[in-house]
């Protein structure tokens, strides 16, 4: 039983591991620091959890209203819209949204604009 859960989580991470070495640097970190963010802050609620129980108060509202709203659907959003910003399709070295404003500028001053 062990053994087959453990082929199935090796299984699946070396999937995530390959998806991710596709992805490209500045999406790779953006994904990664958000993640070790989320990691960082859970282990801090559990930390903060066992300090109180250790003293016999434990409130702990506030830290998890933040691990919620750090993991939800807006900072989901979010991240996926700056990480979007960093997208390189042909591999120039400049993203894609500041890429077509330089074209459009460019076209503009050629005279070829979308009249």
């Amino acid at each position: 039983m062990w053994n087959k859960i453990k082929g199935y989580v090796g299984k699946y991470l070396d999937i995530a591991k390959d998806r991710i070495n596709d992805m490209q640097s500045p999406i790779k970190w953006m994904i990664l620091s958000y993640f070790a963010l989320v990691v960082l802050l859970v282990l801090t609620y559990y930390g903060a959890w066992c300090w109180q129980a250790y003293y016999g108060k434990i409130v702990m509202g506030d830290l998890l209203a933040v691990i919620q709203e750090m993991i939800g659907p807006a900072m989901i959003g979010f991240v996926t819209f700056i990480a979007g910003c960093f997208v390189d399709v042909n591999g120039n070295g400049v993203p894609d949204k500041f890429e077509d404003k330089k074209d459009d500028k460019e076209r503009d001053e050629n005279g070829e604009g979308n009249c």
